[in-house]
């Protein structure tokens, strides 16, 4: 029987590395990582603040929609706290 690596079947399925189709598809995995490790993060600073889940769905909801520039907005503006 013959086991076949990830590595082989990656690059079956998408070719070596450094081809286009193997590049978009790693940059597509590495965003999907990125994304996840952003909501945890997010998902973490909201419990330490005391956020409840649906007041965080609404704040990840109106991210994904404005950007995280909505949040950053009214911190710049406000007056420097030291």
């Amino acid at each position: 029987m013959k086991v076949t690596t990830h590595s082989e079947l990656l690059d079956l399925h998408y070719g070596s590395i450094g081809t286009p189709k193997r590049d978009a598809f790693e940059a597509k995995v590495d965003a999907a990582v990125e994304a996840y490790k952003r909501k945890e993060r997010f998902a973490a600073i909201a419990k330490e603040a005391g956020i409840g889940k649906r007041a965080l769905k609404a704040l990840e909801n109106l991210v994904e929609q404005k950007g995280l520039q909505i949040i950053l907005e009214p911190l710049q503006a406000s007056p420097s706290m030291t």
